[in-house]
């Protein structure tokens, strides 16, 4: 088994025939390579300009005129490049450093779970499993993975239920009260509890993946060694614990080991596989082997096992295609212009390597397409693993910031009297912003003057925008609303970029008596980009200035 990044990606396909468009006298050369055939076009993409002059309408408009004109200079594969490039960046930018403290987005099972009727004349009697998972090798011992389908479906953290089974023999049945870590063969013993309150732990999402993961289907090209095992074998799940390192250290292994001599650590599980089992994984898991090393013994297999080249340590890059599954079938009344199918699926890279790209081919490689990762930040990860009819609470107004009306605010028990608001939102931070802009707009006789600043990627993700453009257009001046995109379509008008000082200073009111400014967006853009800015205008944090 191995650690890897899971990346569930997408790509949109659609059918139809392609347009064609008038030569120009003079030829940019992206528009001459076109023609000359060196960039190919998929028939793929054939329907994309015409499906989107028949969908312009509503949010879809800007989209698509964005989209014909990136057409007159790229081909759709190039256009979808871009796209993943531009997520890719956007996405980069966001991240944040994982402290290990977070708590697992699974914490408990999404199905029932039971002793299955499969285990009920094994070792494996006692222990309650998911009956909806495909067993590959037989009853016993249990390797087993979940449905595509299920797997895909149920986001990027895998329920426990649904995480892939590998085992050479019965599972152990420890007892949590009785059950020790032994380390240095007696050097040192720690109890489950000791575990728990003696060392500092920490909680992270690892994806594990089978190193035989999807060799069935490569089987059907070419034959290998090995079982044939499915393409589910691939879990993400939080993982926590203390620190191997801290452990050690109690166990007086030096912090510092000698230099110029290899040093690992050997792991040792309390199961008990057959012998079959035990000389086969020996002598052949995680090794590339040459072909002619076709036995278990001998002088080649003992060397090679022992030698440090054809140690396989790291996985591939590897992907899987869930959708279509296998055997689906696509009627064709639904295999028209107006029409697009999703083919959509998973990858994941070895040794914590990130996935750089994956390309679909559907004519034999002649072409290739670039598969778009599916978007998500840090909320909608987390929605995406609560199955439908589930419940979820929601905390909030937490009431550090609240208005009481004419420019009086109570903020953490102190009063605030203010003339003017500046306002500094970004994405979905518009909420509590608008909440307090339909406040003062909506309540006669309040003259508090706002100032916004609302940044977003791109027209169709601003938020109540009809709204806030009314707000604007009644209120005769008291209300000024600026937008911020990043990256606009070219129709765009507006400013342009990331909030920064430049911007915050000719579109707020300044840092003076009675005026306040709040803040909500997200960390990447208010932490170094407008919270900098303001601090170095005069604005000062907890006196007129506070987040929501």
């Amino acid at each position: 088994m191995g650690g890897g990044a899971l990346t569930p990606h997408r790509l949109e396909e659609s059918t139809g025939t392609n347009g064609t468009k008038e030569e120009d006298k003079s030829q940019q050369e992206h528009e001459w390579k076109q023609r000359g055939g060196e960039h190919k076009r998929h028939d793929a993409y054939a329907a994309a300009h015409g499906q989107s002059q028949k969908q312009a309408n509503g949010d879809h408009k800007a989209e698509a005129i964005e989209y014909e004109k990136l057409l007159e200079k790229y081909t759709p594969q190039e256009i979808a490049l871009l796209r993943s490039l531009q997520h890719k960046r956007d996405y980069i930018s966001d991240l944040q450093q994982d402290d290990g403290k977070r708590q697992s987005l699974q914490e408990r099972n999404r199905t029932q779970i039971s002793i299955d009727e499969a285990d009920q004349f094994s070792p494996d009697n006692w222990l309650p499993r998911s009956s909806d998972l495909i067993r590959l090798t037989g009853k016993h011992p249990l390797n087993a993975e979940p449905h595509l389908s299920h797997l895909l479906a149920a986001g990027l953290i895998t329920p426990n239920e649904l995480n892939y089974v590998r085992n050479h023999g019965a599972v152990p049945r420890l007892l949590w009260n009785f059950h020790q870590l032994d380390i240095e063969n007696g050097k040192l013993y720690i109890s489950m509890e000791e575990l728990i309150n003696r060392f500092d732990w920490i909680n992270i999402p690892i994806a594990l993946a089978c190193d035989g993961n999807r060799r069935k289907g490569l089987n059907t090209i070419k034959k290998l060694k090995g079982f044939n095992w499915c393409p589910g074998a691939v879990s993400c799940a939080f993982w926590e614990g203390p620190l191997l390192r801290d452990v050690l250290i109690v166990a007086s292994v030096q912090e510092q080991l000698p230099q110029g001599k290899r040093f690992w650590v050997n792991f040792e599980g309390a199961d008990e596989p057959s012998e079959d089992n035990l000389r086969d994984e020996q002598c052949t898991d995680n090794k590339v082997l040459p072909s002619f090393v076709t036995g278990k013994d001998g002088e080649f297999a003992e060397t090679l096992f022992r030698h440090l080249h054809p140690a396989f340590n790291e996985q591939n890059l590897n992907s899987v295609i869930v959708k279509p599954a296998n055997g689906e079938t696509v009627p064709l009344t639904e295999a028209r212009e107006d029409k697009t199918y999703t083919i959509e699926g998973y990858a994941y890279d070895g040794g914590g390597h990130e996935v750089q790209r994956v390309e679909l081919s559907l004519d034999d490689g002649e072409t290739w397409l670039y598969c778009i990762p599916k978007p998500g930040g840090a909320l909608s990860n987390i929605l995406d693993c609560i199955p439908l009819g589930e419940q979820m609470k929601i905390r909030g107004p937490t009431g550090e910031i609240v208005y009481n009306g004419f420019g009086k605010f109570t903020i953490e028990d102190q009063e605030h009297t203010v003339e003017r608001v500046s306002l500094v939102l970004g994405g979905s931070g518009i909420t509590p912003g608008f909440s307090l802009i339909a406040r003062i707009m909506l309540t006669k006789g309040d003259n508090t003057e706002l100032r916004v600043i609302d940044a977003n990627k791109s027209e169709r993700d601003i938020l109540l925008r009809d709204a806030l453009d009314n707000f604007e257009k009644t209120h005769q001046g008291q209300i000024k609303i600026t937008h911020v995109l990043n990256p606009p379509s070219e129709d765009w008008r507006g400013l342009k970029g990331h909030v920064n000082a430049d911007i915050v200073k000719s579109n707020l009111f300044k840092p003076e008596d009675k005026t306040a400014v709040f803040l909500c967006g997200p960390p990447t853009m208010i932490q170094k980009a407008a919270l900098p800015a303001l601090k170095d205008w005069g604005y000062v944090e907890d006196e007129n200035m506070f987040g929501f």
